[in-house]
């Protein structure tokens, strides 16, 4: 019996040291644990982070495409006001043209009633002379 007894014990000695290595494992496997749920956290964090930097940063681009927007269609109207003013202007040269046609036609015709009236005055002259002329003959 005390074979058995001796048995017995080495056998609890076993188990106990046996439970000793599994607690120790336990508790290492529980510290690495711990420490992967503090990773996870922490990653858990940065996701959350970057998420809301990703949604400050498609704000950001919805507003560019906003402005981009208003940007093409002020170009737009500027191309519009362009083509409208070159028209305008376009215009304008015709009938700058056709002024200065009409004012060449009236330098002439200045130039002509220029000459009618020399000519006029020299009849007229003349004529006052002759007519001097014919007094002093009568």
């Amino acid at each position: 019996m005390d074979e058995n007894k001796l048995l017995l014990q080495q056998i609890l000695a076993e188990v106990t040291q046996g439970n000793s290595r599994v607690e120790q494992r336990l508790d290492n496997v529980e510290l690495r644990l711990t420490s992967l749920e503090q990773e996870v956290s922490d990653v858990k964090s940065e996701v959350e982070a970057v998420k809301s930097e990703v949604e400050a940063v498609k704000n950001d681009v919805e507003a560019i495409k906003g402005d981009v927007a208003v940007v093409k269609l002020d170009v737009d109207a500027i191309k519009d006001d362009t083509r409208s003013i070159k028209a305008d202007v376009a215009v304008l040269e015709r009938r700058m043209d056709k002024m200065d046609v009409k004012i060449d036609d009236i330098q002439d015709l200045l130039k002509i009633t220029h000459n009618i009236a020399k000519e006029t005055y020299g009849l007229v002259h003349g004529h006052e002379a002759i007519v001097k002329g014919i007094k002093s003959a009568i």
